[in-house]
C-alpha cells in the first residue's frame, strides 16, 4: 500500500485547466484529495471523501477521479509547474486566522485613532507554517493545503534564513503569495505583539526576501491609514483592486471574526447555496440563510467552460453590485466554487442592501 498523486492538464483554446489529486493515508484509513482551477491560479481544494476509508475503496476513488479526468482530455504534463505539500492535504493545522468585519468607505474614512492599512488582496487565504516539522501550508479552516513549487521554494529560503521559524498570514495568489501579517516569529508574540509591531517585522521580512532575491513571496506592509487615503487608496481604486483592510495599531492578532478589524471591498461578494438549476439553462438557483430558513436570492449565470457545473447544496461565491430588501442580488457574477466555508458563510446579513449602496455612492456635501 502506498501513497499517489498526479498532475493532469487540459487546454482548449483559451482555457488553461489543472486538476492535482492525491491518495494519502490518514492513520489507519486511507483518503482522497483533489484541486482544480486555471493553470497560475490559486486552485480550489475539495475531499472526495469525508472521512478515512479502506485502502481498496480510496484506490478505486482515486482511480475513478483520475479516470474520469482523462476521459475529458486531460494528460499529465511534466513540463508543467509542480505542486507541492499536496501530499499532507485535508490534515489539521494550529493555523486559526482572523476574521475581518464588512465596513463602507465612508465608515472607514471617519475612523477615529491610529489606525493602519493595506490593500485587500483577492486569493486564497494561506496560512504559512515554518517551524521544527517543517514548512506546512493551511485555507482558511486550518486545513493543510499545498501551493505551487515556486512558492515552496521562497519559502524555505526564507526558514533557511530564519530558522527558529514562523507563522505568517497570507493570500495565494497562485503563482505568488502576498503576507500581510505575522502571527509568531521571534519578535513576535502571538495574542500579545501589536499590529504595529507586527508591520515592523513585515517590513524587515521584505526587506530580507528583496535581498535574497524571491519572488513568489511578496510583503504588503501597511502605513498609517491618513496616508493610505491620500496616497494609495485613489491609485488601488482604478487600478481596480478588491478594497482594503483597516486595523488599529495597537491591536493583537486574535483568531476567528473580529469587530475592529475591517474589510472594505468596492465590489461585492457574497457566499450562497445553490438550490437548483434552472432546467437546461446554464444558470443556477441561489438561497441563503435568514435564521433558521433558507431563501432564494435570484439566480446567476454559470459561464461556459466550468469545469464542474455546481450542483444543488454546493456553495460558491457570488459578486454583486448590491442586494434589493429581501435579498435578491443585482447584477450577480459567478466566480466559483467555495470548499473552505460552511452554511454559516451564507448569511443574509452579510449582504450590502440597495439603500445602503446608494448611501455609500452619494458624493460628499
Amino acid at each position: 500500500m502506498e501513497e499517489k498523486s498526479i498532475a493532469l492538464f487540459l487546454t482548449e483554446g483559451s482555457s488553461d485547466k489543472e486538476y492535482r489529486v492525491q491518495l494519502v493515508q490518514d492513520g489507519d484509513g486511507w483518503r482522497v484529495f483533489a484541486q482544480n482551477g486555471r493553470r497560475g491560479k490559486a486552485l480550489k481544494n475539495a475531499e472526495k471523501t469525508k472521512e478515512a476509508i479502506s485502502y481498496d475503496s480510496a484506490v478505486k476513488l482515486y482511480d475513478k477521479t483520475v479516470a474520469s479526468k482523462t476521459r475529458k482530455g486531460y494528460t499529465e504534463d511534466v513540463t508543467g509547474a509542480a505542486f507541492a505539500g499536496g501530499e499532507n492535504a485535508g490534515r489539521k493545522t494550529a493555523f486559526r486566522p482572523m476574521l475581518l468585519t464588512a465596513i463602507s468607505h465612508e465608515e472607514a474614512s471617519g475612523l477615529d485613532g491610529e489606525w493602519l492599512a493595506q490593500q485587500k488582496h483577492d486569493g486564497e487565504r494561506r496560512g504559512v507554517i515554518a517551524g521544527p516539522d517543517g514548512i506546512h501550508f493551511a485555507n482558511r479552516n486550518g486545513l493543510e493545503v499545498g501551493v505551487r513549487q515556486p512558492v515552496m521554494d521562497d519559502v524555505q529560503a526564507l526558514f533557511l534564513d530564519l530558522p527558529e521559524g514562523f507563522v505568517l498570514d497570507a493570500e495565494d495568489m497562485g503563482d505568488h503569495l502576498v503576507v500581510f501579517d505575522v502571527v509568531e516569529h521571534p519578535q513576535v508574540e502571538k495574542g500579545v505583539s501589536t499590529f504595529r509591531v507586527r508591520s515592523n517585522v513585515l517590513a524587515g521580512l521584505q526587506s530580507t526576501a528583496q535581498q535574497l532575491g524571491l519572488t513568489a513571496v511578496k510583503f504588503d506592509v501597511p502605513v498609517p491609514a491618513a496616508e493610505f487615503f491620500r496616497d494609495r487608496e485613489p491609485r488601488m481604486r482604478d487600478a481596480g483592486a478588491e478594497g482594503y483592510v483597516l486595523r488599529p495599531a495597537d491591536s493583537v492578532y486574535a483568531e476567528g471574526r473580529q469587530p475592529v478589524a475591517f474589510k472594505m471591498k468596492y465590489i461585492e461578494s457574497c457566499t450562497a447555496r445553490v438550490k437548483a438549476r434552472n432546467g437546461e439553462k446554464s444558470s443556477v438557483r441561489l438561497e441563503m440563510l435568514d435564521g433558521d430558513d433558507w431563501i432564494e436570492v435570484g439566480n446567476v449565470t454559470i459561464p461556459q467552460g466550468v469545469e464542474q457545473f455546481p450542483e444543488a447544496g454546493q456553495l460558491i461565491e457570488v459578486e454583486y453590485l448590491y442586494a434589493y430588501e429581501g435579498g435578491s442580488l443585482y447584477q450577480p457574477v459567478f466566480k466559483g466554487p467555495r470548499t473552505d466555508v460552511d452554511d454559516e458563510a451564507c448569511r443574509l446579513g452579510t449582504l450590502k442592501f440597495k439603500r445602503e449602496a446608494d448611501a455609500a455612492a452619494a458624493p460628499a456635501m
